[in-house]
């Protein structure tokens, strides 16, 4: 697909070659979720099956060769989790090895590796998994370029309505991100011990 330029701003499909640093804008712009828990090892792999995958849809903008920002769709969440396991599962368990011995974690890296029986059958089976632009580009219209880059394709593939995140109820920042965005909250339910998510839908326009 032809890269779009629009004041010196290069919105394109992300490569494998993107993933660890497409890892780092993550770690960098969302501290919260259990993606963030699980380090950069595992979220590159992540990161490389987003820029590979047939139901995966992810660009990146850049700007003099530096990546500023990104946003990850899926068309449908359960394949994409299970082709996910099927290609790297094994590799991603190692990578999470030194983790299962800390208590803490357990939950984190089961639900990580486990996603796709987390859907509820009233979502939508497509989902925005990552949507990240750096601190320092913030406000300069890289989010608006990559979400509609990523909205564009969504429509192109059939599909209006995505679900765009699941997020505790007391992390104020993260429930503005998404309510910025257009989301909408569907319900609210139990996650982890002692805590409760809003889980939020978009519809494309």
């Amino acid at each position: 697909m032809k890269a779009a330029v629009c004041d010196e701003l290069i919105v394109r499909r992300a490569s494998e070659a993107d993933a660890a640093m497409l890892a780092s804008v993550m770690a960098e712009a969302i501290n919260w979720g259990r993606l963030s828990q699980l380090g950069d090892k595992f979220n590159t792999i992540v990161h490389r099956h987003l820029a590979s995958s047939r139901y995966a849809i992810t660009y990146v903008a850049e700007r003099n060769a530096e990546i500023l920002g990104y946003a990850s769709g899926v068309t449908d969440v359960s394949k994409f989790y299970r082709e996910f396991l099927w290609q790297y599962g094994f590799a991603a368990a190692i990578t999470l090895l030194p983790k299962v011995f800390k208590p803490s974690m357990l939950t984190a890296i089961i639900r990580g590796l486990t996603y796709f029986p987390d859907a509820h059958p009233a979502d939508p089976k497509a989902e925005l998994l990552s949507f990240s632009v750096r601190t320092h580009a913030k406000g300069s219209g890289v989010g608006r370029a990559i979400l509609a880059a990523t909205n564009r394709e969504f429509k192109a593939r059939g599909i209006t309505t995505v679900k765009i995140g699941t997020v505790e109820v007391n992390n104020e920042a993260a429930n503005k991100h998404y309510a910025r965005m257009g989301g909408v909250v569907v319900r609210t339910v139990p996650f982890y011990k002692n805590s409760s998510v809003n889980v939020y839908t978009y519809d494309i326009p």
